[in-house]
């Protein structure tokens, strides 16, 4: 066994007190520390430092950490595949929403009437704009057995909108709202080969539009409606 020096001795001292050292190297470093007080002072102040403050028996050591570590990674797994569970059920259910919204918004309609009386608007062909008064003075057939009534404009107060069916006299059929929260209503289930007219209680001034072809918004809420 060669001896060594001191330089060589406090390069060895870090894997000697890791027991990372050969078996010539530490019995090389064991005499050398024997023989010489510096280094072995050395290595008594290293293994104070490297000594842990708590007591042996707590500290949990490289398995103990290790399967902390495990169990934490283990539970961030299953974290994981319950969220992508969640989501994977949530777009489920949005595609499916959106598909029935575009179900509804893809009913065909057809023509209102073979032949429609003069004055009566065809709104499967077109759209109806103006003030309530102007509105009023129209007939609307649908084809989609709905008819949607919006305000251009909000109201200033809650404007209650009547539909009429129109036969030899006019007949109040149905009844709705628009305010700030709803700016159009729509009137659905409509047998698609009758008349309708539309007017507002005390809002001649109020500008709308009557249609039978739905927004996605309204489309969308109509699905929730009929949930």
């Amino acid at each position: 066994m060669n001896p060594i020096t001191c330089g060589m001795a406090a390069d060895l001292l870090p894997l000697y007190l890791d027991g990372c050292c050969s078996a010539d190297s530490r019995a090389a470093l064991e005499a050398h520390i024997d023989a010489c007080p510096a280094c072995r002072a050395q290595y008594a102040q290293l293994r104070r430092d490297l000594t842990p403050a708590a007591p042996a028996a707590e500290d949990p050591g490289t398995d103990g950490i290790a399967r902390a570590l495990a169990r934490k990674m283990r539970r961030r797994k299953r974290c994981q595949r319950a969220l992508c569970a969640v989501l994977g059920v949530l777009l489920a259910v949005l595609l499916v929403f959106i598909g029935k919204t575009f179900v509804i918004l893809g009913q065909p309609g057809g023509a209102a009437s073979a032949a429609l009386p003069a004055g009566a608007t065809d709104l499967a062909v077109r759209e109806v704009s103006g003030t309530a008064e102007e509105v009023g003075e129209h007939m609307f057939a649908t084809g989609t057995a709905r008819l949607v009534v919006s305000a251009d404009a909000l109201p200033d107060a809650p404007a209650t909108v009547r539909l009429w069916q129109v036969r030899e006299t006019r007949e109040n059929t149905m009844v709705a709202t628009l305010d700030a929260k709803h700016r159009s209503c729509i009137f659905t289930n409509l047998p698609p080969q009758t008349l309708y007219a539309v007017t507002v209680d005390g809002a001649p001034d109020v500008q709308l539009t009557v249609r039978s072809r739905l927004t996605f918004r309204e489309a969308f809420s109509l699905m929730l409606q009929e949930l």
